[in-house]
């Protein structure tokens, strides 16, 4: 049986979100007054998948014209992906890493994505982290998505994208290749940290304590990972968020990462 995590719902300006962070869903007020909006904080974690968040979202959703997620790919984006993730220039992990580092990466892909390691030198490093991150997550990885995007066309509620494959893939460019080697290197030699972190940060999610889900997310990832992934992502959105935003009311469904902290889509 699925166990509920009731939704609260704290109001006021999104630029006015300041107080602390204890709820996975916020609603927010256009500058004008005349549009409500809601953000709510999802994730893939291990364990989502025992817990429902649906049905407090299916109240809000009826409440909106449009249901925004983070990244929706299509078909075409799924088949590119070989072609935006590919580290630029010559760059390869395999001329970076030395035999040591090699060693333990080529071990780790082969454990977790069941693949030939040579089939992921080439990708862009931040890139790969995501791919072995999704493998820790397991059935957690598209589950609270996929539920919100079936109550959605039950609700013939029009979905988008905020971001592409493409754009990602950019944003991860703005960390040159060396520190996005040494991002991935950090996960691969201290992967039981990581997974300890995931734990920790599920609590958070459920007791819906943002505060304390992000002071796990700031002591667990590389500043430089925080920097690009989450800061400058969270750049990215904010432009697409406000003018929408401005415009009618949606339901923004983005990561927990992204929403929580000083830099977070919350106060921004």
């Amino acid at each position: 049986m699925l166990r509920n995590i009731v939704l609260y719902i704290f109001t006021g300006l999104l630029i006015q979100a300041a107080q602390a962070q204890e709820s996975l869903l916020w609603k927010v007020t256009s500058p004008d007054g005349k549009y409500n909006s809601y953000v709510l904080a999802s994730t893939t974690l291990p364990g989502v998948e025992n817990y429902d968040i649906a049905t407090g979202t299916a109240l809000v959703m009826d409440k909106v014209n449009t249901v925004a997620f983070f990244n929706v790919p299509d078909q075409s984006e799924i088949q590119n992906i070989p072609v935006f993730m590919k580290s630029s220039g010559d760059n390869t992990l395999k001329g970076y890493y030395k035999r040591e580092d090699r060693i333990r990466f080529e071990l780790m892909v082969n454990d977790k994505l069941k693949s030939s390691p040579e089939n992921y030198y080439g990708f862009k490093p931040l890139y790969v982290l995501q791919l072995l991150k999704e493998k820790d997550h397991a059935a957690g990885a598209d589950f609270q998505q996929t539920i919100l995007m079936d109550i959605a066309l039950q609700q013939s509620k029009p979905t988008l994208s905020l971001i592409t494959i493409r754009q990602i893939a950019g944003i991860m460019d703005q960390m040159d290749f060396s520190t996005q080697a040494l991002v991935l290197s950090s996960y691969v030699n201290n992967v039981q940290t990581y997974l300890d972190a995931d734990a920790e940060k599920f609590n958070a999610y459920v007791q819906q304590s943002l505060t304390d889900y992000i002071k796990v997310v700031n002591s667990a990832e590389q500043s430089a990972y925080i920097n690009v992934m989450l800061n400058n992502m969270n750049d990215f959105l904010l432009k697409k968020i406000e003018p929408l935003s401005s415009q009618q009311s949606v339901l923004y469904v983005l990561d927990a990462d992204l929403v929580a902290g000083e830099s977070g889509i919350l106060k921004n």
